[in-house]
């Protein structure tokens, strides 16, 4: 294979995945065969693929490679893509995965699906891919004995590539490199769009200028890719593209197909490139209009060739709209034609008769007017020319009804074709239902209907329909699954709301587990294309909220003696029984609803529902739902990490999975890695920008990363999307509290309140608000609504003594505080609150002993160390404070607080100069704070000799 494009020097090629070897073919000097296979290798040249048995090598590109596999999972032939040996760098290797990504998400019949990506033992990304059978559009086009051969059937081809480019512009990916060449046509007549090696996603649908295969890659601004004799004139300047570049190329495809000539040709490439970047048509142009092709597609090719953007249909779906117009045209004509051939052909069995009856007469009168001879041979000589009429009439007839019939045998095969083309999309489509990929599915399905409308067919009508229940009832299960997945915050929602939840999803698509479920119910389910979607609905609705109903219409459904004895066992909730048959070999060839349903069994210990994940998973390491039970399994304060590495698998084995990413990110921050929590929650909201879950998640990730503001923000916007759930009302509340504002904050714990009045929780951060806010009776009422509820509730006494204290009510403060201890003597912010009052009463020593504890319980807590430094001032132990104090300073250097009170203990031992340089370093973070102005001002006076002395500015 051939490379003719331009592309950036650091970015990656790949030959096409789906390339086919031709039988006999002969070897190229470059290695490779036409058609795309190369020269026999030995097979230790081939790396070991896993998963893959390596059969043969397709082709190799600049920098990509593609070998042809037997997947070992499924028995069948794929297209392994790799980079070549020696060129995967981290940089390469990043942009292929970046392509592979782009490939996977493109879920339509006309572009090669993939099926797994994947690491080499080594670390080197691979792409398996499905494998096509066929030769590529240039290679048909170029051995056709003149352009009109078979021009009906390549317009059809066309018809194609520009479906395929217009559902890839409708997901915000631009092809950027259309050409005969990279257009697949299979054995079958399936069409494919290949080579997605320069594609970008852009969500604004536009691509920089020069931009490579990823918006962070390699190309500089300068750097042009593609193909010049199919590029459009922007892309070959380098400028900003968008859909209609591609347009451009389909434009080029089209003269191709036309006359048989590219948009730009020349004797080099660089004045290929000099012709597309000015623009320069006329030559392509003159040759469509001189070359009396169809003018309606003439007209198509012209418009996608206009040099100014603006000119072109807005992208592959207007051209596709436009082909498919005139292809209603011609079949439009084509029935005209049938209608007129009928009525010729009626008026030429009438003028036979009138004819018929002509000669009769004609020869009566020969007969009875022997005398009127002359008249008779007039007549004669009339009768023999009509007859040469009618002969000429019959012929030319003849030939109409011969042309007739042509065309309507070619319609007629149209038809078959048209017929076998949405069978076989619908065949794709419940392939993909029984792979459990809705939105695959679901592309299918409506090319199939959109086929079966364009072309007027009716039979498929019932297929369509069943498919289209299908594809919604697998959407349905999707929904829950993505439901039962998403935390809120760390917290799953309950097995019995996900049970509810599999019960109205079933139930919309009329399965209803009943009892005595009759043969109907069974078969309903065992003949779905869903089938293993609705099993393990069942399966995991058996597993959180057994009942018998659900139990039987899984017996009578799926009879597998091993399943059945499994579910028997989860019915009877018999956890010893479970805990047996966990060990059975049976498990790791069972579906994963089934596995799924024991790990939700609480009363088998979590250590045996373990064990028998991790063996599932060694035998499935891709099985998603495997991997997201594992992680579940760890407890989030004690295992996080371990958690963490579960759900971190199963976001590589489902990229696009958002609560894959919010089950990670919670995991993070639990483990405290800030930073991966709120990179995990950013890609969750990117995938799905639309949950309020993944904005109440990322909100918590930022603000325990210290970034409030922001974290605000996003729990603002979670509470948009959804005003309904509790949850991030209180954290918007919590957000709140952290930037200073009160009053909002009880504003938002009160909303979380009115949807869950038995949090205490909310009523706990409702309080806090309240005291902040000096209404000191109503966060007093909100502690003691929690401690009605919950006498032994230490954060409401502790918030007791928050109040009492502001109050100046030392005692009661104290009582508070000492009652909060006892009940939790492991909170370190009780003790500050404690220490806090002790000082105040003068009791330092006590005082100084607390905020000790304090700081061994939080070592990193500034205030606990400020607050130390305050009662060792106050004992004149400035050596002691000035410790306690810099050690504030730097657990918490965005706080003004250690500077400012380390400067005014410096200037208490008469280092005025360095008291200055602790007030600045306060100042700097804090510009307003009255504290260190006033010490900064009195050191400076002191340094000016206008004072000599001067008590603190306490």
């Amino acid at each position: 294979m051939t490379d003719d494009r331009t592309r950036p020097s650091a970015a990656p090629t790949a030959t096409d995945a789906t390339a086919v070897a031709a039988p006999g073919s002969t070897p190229g000097a470059d290695g490779t065969i036409p058609g795309g296979a190369v020269a026999v290798r030995t097979f230790a040249d081939y790396p070991v693929v896993p998963g893959y048995t390596v059969t043969g090598e397709l082709g190799r590109g600049g920098m990509g490679w593609v070998l042809t596999a037997t997947d070992l999972r499924f028995g069948r032939d794929v297209a392994v893509k790799l980079p070549l040996p020696g060129l995967a760098t981290d940089h390469a290797c990043k942009l292929f995965v970046h392509e592979a990504v782009i490939t996977g998400r493109l879920a339509h019949p006309g572009i090669p699906p993939a099926h797994h990506l994947g690491e080499l033992p080594d670390g080197t990304p691979f792409l398996a891919m499905k494998l096509v059978r066929g030769r590529t559009l240039a290679a048909l086009l170029a051995e056709r004995p003149d352009p009109t051969h078979d021009l009906a059937r390549f317009v059809g081809v066309f018809e194609q590539v520009c479906q395929a480019v217009g559902y890839a512009h409708d997901q915000g990916v631009l092809h950027r490199d259309l050409k005969p060449g990279n257009v697949m046509v299979g054995a079958f007549g399936e069409v494919q769009v290949m080579d997605w090696g320069l594609a970008v996603q852009r969500a604004d649908g536009e691509a920089e200028p020069g931009q490579g295969r990823h918006p962070a890659g390699g190309a500089d601004a300068t750097e042009i890719v593609g193909t010049p004799a199919y590029m459009a004139p922007e892309q070959a300047r380098g400028e900003r593209v968008d859909a209609r570049a591609d347009v451009f190329a389909l434009g080029g495809v089209l003269a191709s197909v036309l006359v048989g000539r590219a948009p730009f040709w020349a004797d080099a490439p660089s004045s290929t490139l000099a012709q597309a970047a000015a623009g320069d048509t006329t030559g392509v142009l003159a040759v469509l209009t001189s070359s009396g092709a169809d003018s309606e597609l003439v007209e198509i090719a012209v418009k996608c060739l206009a040099p100014d953007r603006a000119g072109r249909p807005a992208d592959g779906t207007a051209v596709a709209r436009l082909v498919a117009a005139h292809r209603a045209g011609v079949e439009e004509r084509l029935r005209t034609a049938e209608r007129d051939r009928a009525a010729a052909e009626t008026r030429a069995v009438e003028q036979r008769k009138r004819r018929g009856v002509e000669l009769v007469l004609a020869a009566a009168m020969v007969v009875l007017v022997a005398g009127a001879g002359a008249v008779g041979i007039w007549r004669a000589r009339e009768v023999a020319a009509d007859d040469r009429r009618t002969a000429a009439a019959i012929a030319e007839q003849a030939r109409l009804d011969a042309e007739a019939e042509r065309r309507l045998l070619a319609e007629r095969e149209r038809t078959a074709r048209a017929a076998t083309a949405v069978a076989d999309l619908l065949d794709q489509a419940e392939a993909a239902l029984k792979a459990g990929a809705a939105d695959r599915a679901r592309s299918y399905h409506a090319q199939a209907a959109r086929r079966a409308a364009d072309d007027a067919l009716t039979e498929p009508a019932p297929r369509l329909a069943a498919v289209a229940g299908a594809v919604a009832l697998l959407r349905d299960l999707d929904a829950v699954d993505d439901y039962r997945w998403t935390p809120l915050g760390s917290r799953y929602p309950s097995s019995d709301l996900v049970a509810k939840r599999w019960a109205a999803a079933l139930a919309a698509h009329g399965v209803v587990p009943s009892s005595s479920p009759t043969a109907v119910d069974a078969a309903r389910v065992a003949g779905s294309p869903v089938r293993t979607a609705i099993l393990a609905a069942l399966d995991g609705w058996m597993g959180r909220v057994p009942t018998e109903p659900v139990r039987a219409l899984l017996a009578a459904a799926d009879p597998d003696p091993f399943r059945t004895e499994v579910r028997r066992l989860m019915a009877a909730q018999d956890a010893a029984g479970l805990a047996a048959v966990a060990e059975r070999p049976e498990w790791t060839a069972q579906p994963a609803g089934l596995v799924e349903a024991f790990a939700a069994e609480a009363g088998v210990p979590v250590e045996v529902r373990r064990a028998l994940l991790v063996r599932v998973a060694a035998a499935r390491p891709d099985d998603y739902s495997v991997l997201m039970e594992l992680g579940a399994t760890y407890p989030l304060d004690a295992a996080a990490a371990e958690r963490a590495r579960w759900f971190q698998a199963a976001a590589a084995v489902r990229p696009g999975s958002a609560p894959a990413r919010l089950s990670l990110g919670s995991a993070l921050r639990v483990a405290g890695d800030a930073d991966g929590a709120v990179a995990a929650c950013r890609e969750a909201v990117r995938l799905d920008p639309k949950s309020a879950a993944a904005r109440n998640n990322l909100g918590t990730a930022l603000a325990a990363r210290g970034e409030f503001a922001p974290a605000v923000a996003e729990l603002r916007e979670a509470v948009r999307l959804d005003p309904t759930i509790p949850q991030p009302h209180q954290n918007l509340g919590n957000a709140l509290m952290a930037v200073r504002n009160p009053a909002a904050a009880a504003a938002a714990y009160r909303d979380s309140l009115r949807l869950d009045p038995s949090s205490l929780t909310a009523r706990l951060g409702l309080g806090a608000a309240l005291t902040e806010s000096g209404d000191a009776p109503g966060a007093l009422a909100a502690f003691d609504e929690v401690l009605r509820a919950d006498p032994n509730n230490a954060a409401a006494h502790n918030g007791r003594g928050n109040v009492f204290g502001l109050a100046r009510q030392w005692d009661r403060a104290e009582a508070a505080y000492r009652e909060a201890l006892r009940l939790d003597p492991g909170e370190a912010q009780v003790y500050g609150g404690l220490g806090r009052v002790l000082r105040a009463k003068g009791e330092l020593a006590a005082a100084a002993a607390v905020f000790r504890e304090a700081i061994r319980l939080a070592p990193r807590a500034a205030a606990h160390h400020n607050g130390l430094g305050l009662v060792l001032e106050a004992g004149y132990d400035f050596a002691g404070a000035e410790r306690a104090f810099r050690e504030a300073a730097r657990l918490d250097p965005r706080s003004p607080l250690g500077s400012a009170n380390l400067g005014q203990v410096l200037r208490k031992q008469g280092r005025t100069a360095e008291a200055v340089e602790a007030f600045r370093a306060a100042l700097a973070v804090q510009p307003e704070n009255r504290f260190a102005r006033a010490g900064l001002e009195f050191c400076l006076r002191v340094q000016r000799g206008e004072v000599p002395t001067a008590p603190p500015p306490r």
